[in-house]
């Protein structure tokens, strides 16, 4: 049943190569990440033993006692397959908003930051703010070329 609702779902996915359309809608662009999930031919997997003290997502050691993921990387990664599922089995994946929304998450967990977000910050603010800051990164003092939110808000 799962695998019949994935059938029926990658189909309506706007094609991978969207992503690279930097001036194209934002929407088309976080709905298409999921399109990604079918690019790799990865063989299946067995499920890896999940032991008392070891992470669930990765297996390994975690001397943490307020969680049983080993990172943030893994907590994320893990939410992810979560909620894609339940739309699966739910079948609210085939909402456009889900998708859109699903697919903002896949870009967090890539690695990529909150690409929606982005849209709502004016270019004056995003330089206003590098320029506040030193034109540095306040995690690694490189260059600093985007922002993203890092006090409490």
């Amino acid at each position: 049943m799962f695998a019949e609702a994935l059938a029926q779902f990658q189909p309506t996915l706007p094609p991978a190569s969207c992503l690279d359309d930097s001036s194209g809608d934002i929407e088309i662009r976080t709905r298409a990440v999921l399109s990604l999930l079918w690019i790799v031919d990865v063989p299946p997997a067995e499920p890896i033993e999940v032991l008392p003290g070891s992470c669930p997502n990765c297996g390994i050691p975690v001397a943490s006692t307020r969680s049983p993921y080993c990172s943030d990387a893994c907590r994320e990664a893990s939410a992810f397959v979560r909620q894609f599922r339940s739309g699966v089995e739910e079948g609210s994946i085939h909402n456009h908003d889900r998708q859109a929304a699903l697919g903002q998450k896949l870009w967090y967990v890539l690695g990529g930051g909150y690409p929606r977000r982005e849209v709502l910050v004016p270019n004056r603010v995003i330089l206003k703010v590098i320029e506040r800051e030193g034109g540095k990164c306040e995690e690694c003092g490189a260059k600093a070329t985007t922002i993203d939110h890092s006090g409490s808000g």
